[in-house]
């Protein structure tokens, strides 16, 4: 547009009257206020009732005479979007904290969130037509600790279970079969006694050394 305002400006004066209003237009152009509301979609906040909540969306602008004018409002079922209605210092408040010179972050704020509240909520830019942000969802309920299915083993562990059950079987009957061992010992220590070297009979007999010698 530039280039061809610049051709009609060394053309007779009826271009010359193009050229203004080419520069008009330009100007025009320029003075637009271009603002965008940045909110991750499908958002969603869960929470319990009289815990605080705070929803945030990012406005971003250019070429605005002024700072844009930022409200929440919460949607309905008739898909109406109702202005929330804030106070400073109140149980529900908005505060805009200024980033950079053309960006601000809009934060909703719930002092004690009741079970009411939940629903979807959205910012706009006042005066810009059908400028509003994503839907963020607020979900609100009593936290309960949800009980977990019981998972089944992985085979590799089902083999390590049955490993170390054959190896406590295997030990029990070890130790059973020593403690039978000390008490048979003992009953023949009790009726056999000992020779004259101070040797157990009945381990004698055991090993059959002399077995033939005590045979009644």
């Amino acid at each position: 547009m530039g280039v061809l305002c610049a051709v009609w400006a060394n053309g007779p004066p009826l271009l010359g009257l193009l050229l203004i209003l080419c520069q008009y237009t330009e100007a025009q152009d320029e003075s637009v206020c271009d603002a965008q509301i940045l909110v991750r979609r499908h958002t969603v906040l869960q929470t319990s009732p009289m815990k605080p909540l705070m929803l945030s969306c990012t406005i971003r602008w250019s070429g605005c005479d002024a700072e844009p004018t930022v409200t929440w409002c919460k949607l309905l079922s008739s898909g109406n979007c109702v202005n929330v209605n804030t106070s400073p210092g109140g149980l529900i408040r908005q505060e805009n904290v200024l980033k950079e010179k053309d960006q601000l972050i809009s934060h909703l704020i719930f002092q004690h969130v009741a079970k009411h509240d939940d629903g979807l909520y959205r910012c706009e830019i006042s005066g810009l037509e059908e400028i509003v942000s994503h839907a963020i969802n607020v979900s609100v309920s009593d936290v309960s600790v949800a009980v977990k299915p019981t998972e089944r083993p992985a085979a590799g562990s089902e083999r390590g279970f049955h490993q170390d059950w054959l190896l406590y079987v295997v030990v029990s009957a070890v130790c059973v079969l020593v403690i039978l061992t000390v008490i048979l010992l003992c009953i023949c220590a009790l009726r056999a006694g000992y020779d004259l070297t101070g040797r157990c009979l009945c381990t004698e007999l055991l090993r059959g050394n002399t077995l033939s010698g005590y045979i009644v």
